[in-house]
């Protein structure tokens, strides 16, 4: 591919050849070119085994918001983090309603202590739990009329 000025690959445009530079440590010598980024305007000075990736690659200058942009964009972020943690929170509370019946006819269970007078119940809310696999506190919210 032949690299003259005003060739134009993705947003880079190239300005200037700058021909070959020796290279470091002794590897290969390189061939340069220098560019103009059509988003930002930037001009850089860059490899032309580097030209169609970087010219595929977003603007990072464009991309680099202003400070009150990247606030504004953290707390995006950070309210939607939680959102998402309440989200998953909330799906592992949630106990479908044919469990919740099941659990609330167990404990609705109760035996005669033998004294009168005094009742029993055969399931108590931490077997439940272990039986369900569920934390107390569902347990007890079902049992006192709330859903989860």
């Amino acid at each position: 591919m032949k690299i003259t000025p005003g060739f134009t690959v993705g947003r880079l445009t190239v300005i200037r050849d700058l021909g070959k530079r020796k290279a470091i440590n002794g590897l290969r010598a390189q061939r340069y070119v220098k560019v103009r980024c059509v988003e930002c305007g930037e001009l850089r000075e860059i490899s032309t085994s580097n030209l169609t990736r970087m010219a595929l690659s977003r603007c990072e200058k464009s991309q680099s918001p202003t400070g009150v942009d990247r606030v504004a964009r953290e707390a995006e972020r950070e309210q939607r983090r939680i959102q998402v943690a309440q989200r998953k929170e909330a799906r592992k509370r949630h106990v479908p309603e044919e469990i919740q019946e099941e659990i609330r006819r167990l404990a609705s269970l109760t035996e005669p202590l033998g004294v009168p007078g005094f009742v029993v119940r055969v399931w108590r809310v931490r077997d439940l739990a272990k039986n369900f696999g569920l934390p107390e506190h569902a347990i007890l919210q079902i049992l006192h009329g709330g859903r989860t």
